[in-house]
């Protein structure tokens, strides 16, 4: 029996330091038949423009391609995707540009940068943005509060005393003097603009294509546009202004329409209409991507597949997280992480797994033998989360095993749900600053639901991983044999329960992160929020140590 308790030990010390902070999560790239190109330890992957895939680890970012090799390393505190063949950093708090061999070619000296877009890149220094091309050089003056980036030549401004919006060309020049309530640039060959108190649009001379007479509008992709008069209910117009499907669903993908189609919810769920207004894919998705290079990665029961534009399922839905297929050196691959689900018991001479399966499925014969056990005894089997369970008697071989297996089991399960609930905080965050950033209530609108679901995600696996560690604090065969794993787990419980005050903070201040210093509040609380998890994670790597040195008699 100490050959099993070893066996799995060491089994779920593998598995579990691999779900936790330090180390990574399981990403793989995968190619348009799902098999895998390569698989990748981080924190995070991500499609990074030109060629190349952003990666994330221990809050720092660098790149790789397709394979896994390292083009820059994890050394900046921000990084863009390559563009014009170059990629935009942050390091030591100041945004510069890197070539495709990670050296600074662009000095990081400046406030505030964006990457390269129609030729040259927005740049923020002494307080004021201007724009410089592929060599560094100043082509439009630092004279702007706010600006954007240029899309079809076009770049809007914003005068920070009253408001007001406008567009400028390449030259620097007002093309359309700052009098909008609002402005987009160019998509599809339209203006978004907001003047009388309405959307409307305007063609790329600044004339009025389609009068504003919308509460609420989108940009144009291919040749569509939404619309929306209560901000719930949305419908389709076309170039003309002509309502071509009236206002019936209730959430879209802004960013419209792509290879055709479009994503909305009708019935509480995702599907797929086209530029017509027909039901294309059944509404029956928990979430869906935009179409790109034929695929769309869609969600249900709470993983991720992939489709093709009929509906077909290509990749039934296996992993936690995917992104669309984008091309890396020509070669079109999506980013996914790891499967979230149980796999099914091994057949003889299994190959060509992963390591992680592999690992999992290894362990399920001890597992399962080991939970067999206490029936000979009469103990019944414990239920997960709960806080009574029968005690065991200390001393008998079998008993003595299955609580501090039980620990490990629930050890692992809270990691991964630390973990988890970690993911989600920070795509709220991402979603938050997205909507803050843009400083319209449409776009806040849009994206402010989103950061709310991720934090109710985030709270909701906070949650589980603490009942679970109460549940832990209950387990009772520690006490005689190992009673430092007491002081462990409690331990364990205390640096949660602080970590845990910041995400509460950080919810109240969520709904109303529409103003800068509730926003700011609840960026600084869910960065406190990942501190607590860091201290979290040290006290379980010291349980998982004491877990060993009992369950191994040292």
């Amino acid at each position: 029996m100490h050959h099993y308790i070893r066996t799995f030990l060491f089994i779920v010390f593998l598995f579990s330091s691999t779900l936790f902070f330090g180390q990574g999560q399981d990403w793989y790239v995968i190619d348009l038949n799902g098999d895998t190109v390569s698989h990748i330890k981080a924190d995070r992957l991500s499609q990074a423009g030109e060629d190349f895939i952003r990666i994330e680890k221990n809050g720092k970012f660098g790149l790789i391609d397709y394979a896994g090799r390292t083009v820059v390393k994890t050394q900046f505190a921000k990084v863009s995707g390559f563009s014009n063949g170059l990629a935009c950093v942050k390091h030591e708090g100041r945004y510069g540009f890197i070539d495709t061999k990670g050296r600074m070619v662009v000095p990081a000296r400046y406030e505030d940068a964006s990457a390269f877009t129609d030729g040259v890149a927005r740049v923020k220094l002494g307080g004021k943005y201007g724009f410089i091309d592929v060599d560094g050089k100043q082509v439009i003056d630092f004279k702007f509060a706010e600006v954007s980036i240029f899309s079809e030549g076009l770049a809007f401004t914003r005068k920070t005393w009253d408001k007001t919006f406008g567009m400028i060309d390449k030259s620097g020049e007002y093309f359309l003097q700052p009098t909008y309530q609002n402005l987009f640039f160019p998509k599809d060959g339209l203006i978004r603009a907001r003047w009388n108190g309405k959307w409307g649009y305007l063609n790329l001379k600044g004339e009025p294509v389609i009068e504003p007479t919308y509460r609420y509008a989108f940009n144009f992709s291919n040749g569509v546009a939404w619309f929306s008069e209560d901000g719930m209910h949305h419908g389709l117009i076309n170039k003309q202004g002509k309502t071509i499907v009236e206002p019936t669903y209730t959430s879209i993908k802004n960013k419209g329409f792509s290879e055709g189609l479009g994503a909305a919810v009708k019935d509480g769920n995702w599907g797929f209409i086209n530029t017509k207004g027909e039901e294309v894919i059944p509404f029956e998705y928990d979430d869906v991507h935009p179409f790109l290079n034929g695929r769309a990665a869609v969600k249900k029961d709470g993983l991720w597949g992939f489709i093709d534009p009929k509906g077909e399922m290509l990749l039934s839905p296996r992993f936690k997280e995917a992104s669309n297929f984008f091309p890396v050196r020509k070669r079109p691959v999506a980013v996914v992480l790891g499967a979230n689900y149980k796999v099914p018991a091994p057949e003889p001479e299994v190959k060509e797994e992963t390591e992680v399966k592999e690992v999992v499925e290894e362990a399920k014969p001890v597992v399962e033998e080991t939970e067999k056990a206490p029936e000979k005894t009469t103990e019944s089997k414990p239920t997960l989360g709960k806080t009574e369970a029968p005690k065991p008697t200390l001393g008998k071989e079998n008993s003595g095993a299955a609580d501090p297996m039980r620990l490990a089991k629930q050890l692992k399960m809270v990691q991964a749900k630390l973990s988890d609930s970690r993911l989600a905080c920070t795509e709220s965050l991402v979603s938050i600053k997205k909507a803050h950033e843009a400083g319209t209530l449409d776009v806040f609108s849009q994206e402010a639901p989103v950061a709310r679901e991720k934090l109710n995600t985030a709270i909701q696996s906070y949650n589980e991983a603490t009942k679970l560690l109460d549940s832990m604090s209950n387990i009772t065969t520690a006490q005689e044999a190992c009673p430092a794993l007491v002081i462990l787990v409690g331990d364990t419980q205390k640096k949660a329960s602080t970590a845990g005050q910041f995400l509460q903070k950080a919810s109240s201040d969520l709904d109303k992160a529409v103003s800068k210093d509730a926003y700011e509040s609840f960026t600084t609380n869910i960065k406190s929020y990942f501190t607590g998890l860091e201290a979290s994670s040290v006290s379980m790597k010291s349980l998982q140590s004491g877990l060993e040195d009992c369950l191994m008699g040292n």
